[in-house]
């Protein structure tokens, strides 16, 4: 990760390690409303989860679970499926302190929608990633 010197007008390389010395890894699955919970995903919906639309591009209800029920439809070949979220917390931001010659961060801040929801079907997993800030 680099940042612009305005001194030497260059991209110069941060100093520092993007990975915290503790690792975390929450997993909780969504057995119940698993449709709903990737619908929400679409329309914005940030009663079930991380789900804001900064640009305003969230689908309607009717649009959303149509794409979610193909979507699901697909990867499980009609067969059941399960559904997981995943809170992974291994990367620095820009909330926590660190010592003074490390600044180099991934997170700037709290205030993201970065999700990792995995789609299990048989013996395949789905990782679906989703990066959101303004």
């Amino acid at each position: 990760m680099h940042y612009f010197d305005h001194k030497t007008k260059t991209y110069k390389l941060r100093r520092g390690n993007i990975l915290k010395d503790r690792i975390d890894l929450k997993v909780k699955e969504i057995e119940k409303e698993k449709s709903e919970y990737l619908s929400a995903m679409l329309t914005g919906d940030t009663a079930k989860g991380r789900f804001f639309s900064f640009y305003s591009q969230q689908l309607d209800q009717k649009k959303a679970k149509a794409i979610v029920g193909n979507l699901t439809l697909f990867l499980s070949n009609h067969k059941p499926w399960r559904l997981f979220a995943i809170e992974p917390d291994f990367l620095k931001d820009t909330v926590e302190v660190y010592p003074e010659d490390e600044n180099l961060r991934y997170f700037d801040g709290d205030d993201g929608n970065d999700t990792a929801t995995v789609i299990l079907t048989g013996s395949k997993g789905y990782l679906l990633l989703t990066n959101g800030i303004d």
